[in-house]
């Protein structure tokens, strides 16, 4: 499957300006609890990390919310490469 990542990017800005809370005001569930392959939600993920691992895409914070529950919440990449300062969840993008 090839992803378009700067559809994927975009995609996601829009619904961050959509949701009215921060994660840290939403319950968490595991995935399979609410019904969610664990396995294809890691694949998502390995897609963003070879895509940083390529140099093609810097970072990546991905929030993944089901049923008002976060089932998955990871930053990758770097908050900045050259002093090898990795990103945080929850970090600032500007």
């Amino acid at each position: 499957m090839k992803i378009h990542l700067p559809g994927c990017i975009a995609l996601t800005c829009a619904l961050m300006v959509a949701l009215p809370a921060t994660s840290q005001d939403l319950p968490t569930a595991n995935p399979d609890q609410l019904h969610v392959s664990a396995k294809k939600l890691e694949h998502g993920v390995r897609l963003f990390r070879d895509a940083i691992a390529e140099d093609r895409l810097r970072n990546a914070e991905l929030l993944v919310l089901r049923d008002g529950h976060i089932i998955l919440h990871e930053a990758l990449g770097w908050q900045n490469k050259e002093a090898r300062m990795p990103l945080r969840r929850n970090t600032l993008f500007r």
